[in-house]
């Protein structure tokens, strides 16, 4: 396993460890025959990779601050209905993983890097509602993770 996919590994069973993920997908759940996505009242995480493993300072024999990031979608059920606090209660348990976030980085309980890898920082962004239509919504935030390549 490479470097950068043993980062996303780490990634994956760290946020596993939060109590409000039960499940992650790559596919973003399950679909139906015109390969849209079944929501079945359920709220789908993914976690996704942007592919960003950038140097923010670089010194001699690849050493140097690095960036990671990747971001954390999740699919929901969205209510139309007027007077109903389900759409709140879908963006509250939205919040409550990047709360979640924020308090293990001041507990400092971040991913397993490779051992050659010393993680500063973890922190996740604000998310927003990158897409919504009659079936639900989906809302998504970006993590960064700073880290010391030793």
């Amino acid at each position: 396993m490479n470097e950068f996919t043993q980062k996303h590994q780490a990634v994956w069973d760290w946020l596993y460890t939060c109590p409000d993920i039960q499940s992650l997908y790559f596919v973003q759940g399950e679909y139906d025959e015109n390969r849209q996505i079944k929501l079945n009242e359920q709220v789908v995480y993914t976690p996704q990779g942007a592919g960003v493993d950038t140097w923010q300072k670089r010194y001699i024999r690849e050493k140097g601050i690095k960036l990671y990031s990747f971001a954390v979608s999740q699919y929901a059920p969205m209510v139309s209905q007027v007077n109903t606090s389900a759409n709140i209660e879908v963006i509250n348990a939205f919040e409550k993983i990047v709360n979640w976030i924020e308090e293990q980085n001041r507990k400092k309980h971040y991913p397993l890097f490779p051992s050659d890898c010393k993680i500063l920082k973890i922190e996740a962004f604000p998310g927003n509602i990158a897409g919504a239509d009659e079936k639900g919504v989906k809302m998504q935030f970006i993590t960064q993770i700073r880290y010391e390549k030793i």
